[in-house]
């Protein structure tokens, strides 16, 4: 699994290509795991996820902020 961590310094976009990859590996975990539980893709991000069509991809969004406060 490549592209697993990325670096940005604003807020991060999802492009097609992307949403694509990650959907798959979601359903590959699911299928190898035979999990019947739900699967969350989660993003930690510094900067936050910038909205656009592809963004949906992400059920939660955590930033640095959530994680050390103000």
């Amino acid at each position: 699994m490549s592209d697993v961590m990325k670096f940005t310094e604003g807020e991060y976009s999802v492009g097609k290509d992307e949403d694509l990859a990650l959907r798959n590996r979601r359903q590959v975990f699911i299928n190898e795991t035979r999990t019947r539980k739900a699967v969350h893709l989660v993003l930690i991000t510094t900067y936050g996820l910038a909205q656009n069509r592809w963004s949906s991809v992400y059920q939660n969004v955590i930033t640095a902020e959530d994680l050390i406060g103000k």
